[in-house]
C-alpha cells in the first residue's frame, strides 16, 4: 500500500513544486509512475502543488528517479533560465532531425557563450553535442566527447550511462565502443528495475536502444505498457524527415513489446494516426489530401473501437474533428468534436496531454459554430465564444512547452475568426510565451 511520506504543512520551499513538476514532465513520467509504490499519487500530487512539503526520505526519493539531486529540487534555478540558451538549443536539435549537421554543430559552438547551473540541463546539451559529433563524424569525434565528459571514470547516473551507450551506437566499426554500450546498457536496464521505473519512458527507450544493439529484451507486463505506447508515439513524431520511417519501425517494435492485446491495439492505431500526418499533411484548402488524410485517421479510429478505451476513441474523435474542420464541413466536425469531449471529460483523462487534446476539441468545435453561424446566428456565436472560454481555461493550467504553444496559437487564430482581435493577440503573445519567447 503506497505511504504518503509527506509533512502535513505548507511548503518551505514554494519553487520546490513548480521544478519538480517541470522535472517530471520533461523525464515522460506521469505522476503515477514517479510515485510507484513507495509514494501516492496524490502525495505527489499536493507536493508540486505546494501543498505538501516532501520530508528528506521523500525528496532523496523522487529525486532519484528523477536523475537530479535533492539540492536542485530545494534551491536550483530555473529550468533553462536564459531565453537564448534554450533557443540555441531547438535550432541545434531542430538541424540535427533535419540532416543539418554542420548547422547544429555551428549552435552547439554558439553555446559556449552561455552559463547554465541546471546539472540536468548540462547532461542533456552534453548529450546533444554527442549526437551533433556522431552526425559529423562517426568516429573519433564521438568517442573523444565520451571520453571528455566522464574524465576517464565509470558512468554513475542514468543520463551518463545513455551518453555511453549513444555513442556506442554511432561508433558503428568500432566493437569495443559498442562492447562498452552494451554493458552500460545492462547497467541501465537493472537501474530502471531497482527503481521501479519499469513501463516507463526511460524503460521505453532502453528497450529500444537493446533492439538497436542487438540485445535480448522480455516483453513488458500488461500495466507497464501504457507509458510504452505514449513512447511509442514520442518517437514517431521525433522526425518528421530523415528518419521518420525508421522511427515508425521502431515504435511498431515498441507496441510489439507490450502483452495485453488491447493496448496494443491502441499503439497500432496510434501509429496509423502518426503514419497518417508523416506521410499526408492535411490541407487548408480541403482537396484530395486532406480527403486521403481524412480516411487515415477514420482507419486507425477502427482499431481503437477495438481496445474500448474511451479515452484512446476520444483523442482520435479530436483529430477527426479537425480534418472535417480542414475540408470545410462544419456540421460533421461540430459532432466529432461533441464526441471526443464527451470522453475526454471521463475520468481517467486527466494528464497533461488529455487537457491539451480536450482544448484543441473545444477550439475545434468553436470555429465549426462560429462558421455555422456566419455571424448571423446569436446563439451559435455565443456558444462559440463559451467553447473558447472554457480551451482558454484548460490551456492556462498547462505548463509551457511547444505543444501549450500550438493550443495558444490555435486559440487565436479562433479569437480572430470570431472577431475577439484583442484576446486574439493575447492568445499569440501566450504562444510565444510557452516556448520562451519573451
Amino acid at each position: 500500500m503506497a505511504v504518503n511520506r509527506t509533512t502535513e504543512k505548507p511548503s518551505h520551499q514554494p519553487e520546490l513544486g513548480r521544478r519538480l513538476r517541470e522535472l517530471r514532465l520533461r523525464r515522460g513520467f506521469s505522476q503515477s509512475d514517479l510515485a510507484g509504490e513507495d509514494l501516492s499519487t496524490s502525495a505527489i500530487s499536493l507536493i508540486e502543488s505546494g501543498r505538501r512539503e516532501p520530508n528528506p526520505d521523500t525528496l532523496r526519493l523522487v529525486a532519484e528517479r528523477l536523475d537530479t539531486t535533492p539540492d536542485y529540487l530545494l534551491n536550483g534555478r530555473r529550468l533553462q533560465e536564459s531565453a537564448l540558451f534554450r533557443l540555441r538549443i531547438a535550432k541545434a536539435k531542430s538541424a540535427l532531425v533535419s540532416g543539418d549537421s554542420r548547422g547544429a554543430a555551428e549552435e552547439m559552438e554558439l553555446l559556449h557563450s552561455y552559463m547554465c547551473d541546471d546539472p540536468d540541463m548540462r547532461r542533456e546539451v552534453a548529450l546533444l553535442r554527442i549526437q551533433v559529433a556522431a552526425a559529423n563524424d562517426p568516429g573519433a569525434s564521438c568517442a573523444r566527447r565520451v571520453r571528455d565528459s566522464l574524465e576517464g571514470r565509470e558512468p554513475g547516473s542514468i543520463a551518463e550511462h545513455l551518453l555511453v551507450v549513444e555513442a556506442g551506437i554511432a561508433e558503428s566499426t568500432r566493437s569495443v565502443s559498442r562492447e562498452a554500450a552494451r554493458h552500460s546498457l545492462s547497467e541501465l536496464v537493472d537501474r530502471v528495475g531497482v527503481l521501479g521505473l519499469e513501463g516507463t519512458g526511460l524503460d521505453a527507450r532502453s528497450r529500444l536502444l537493446c533492439r538497436r544493439l542487438g540485445m535480448e529484451v522480455g516483453p513488458s507486463s500488461s500495466t507497464a505498457t501504457l507509458p510504452l505506447i505514449e513512447q511509442a508515439v514520442r518517437y514517431t513524431r521525433a522526425s518528421r524527415k530523415a528518419e521518420e520511417r525508421e522511427e515508425i519501425e521502431d515504435a511498431v517494435w515498441l507496441a510489439e513489446a507490450g502483452s495485453s492485446l488491447a493496448w496494443a491495439a491502441t499503439e497500432q492505431a496510434e501509429i496509423s494516426l502518426e503514419r497518417a500526418e508523416l506521410m499526408v499533411a492535411p490541407s487548408a484548402s480541403g482537396g484530395e489530401d486532406s480527403r486521403a488524410f481524412l480516411q487515415c485517421l477514420l482507419d486507425a479510429q477502427g482499431r481503437l473501437e477495438m481496445t474500448g478505451l474511451s479515452w484512446a476513441l476520444a483523442r482520435g474523435e479530436a483529430r477527426i474533428a479537425e480534418a472535417y474542420l480542414a475540408l470545410g464541413e462544419w456540421e460533421e466536425s461540430e459532432q466529432w468534436a461533441r464526441r471526443a469531449l464527451r470522453g475526454l471529460d471521463e475520468p481517467g483523462a486527466g494528464d497533461e496531454h488529455d487537457v491539451l487534446i480536450r482544448s484543441i476539441a473545444r477550439l475545434t468545435l468553436a470555429r465549426a459554430l462560429s462558421e455555422r453561424s456566419g455571424g448571423a446566428d446569436r446563439e451559435l456565436s455565443k456558444a462559440a465564444l463559451s467553447a473558447v472560454d472554457e480551451a482558454i481555461s484548460d490551456l492556462e493550467t498547462l505548463p509551457p512547452s511547444r505543444e501549450c504553444a500550438r493550443g495558444w496559437k490555435y486559440a487565436g487564430e479562433v479569437l480572430g475568426v470570431l472577431g475577439e482581435g484583442a484576446r486574439a493577440l493575447d492568445a499569440f503573445q501566450r504562444a510565444l510565451g510557452a516556448v520562451g519567447i519573451p
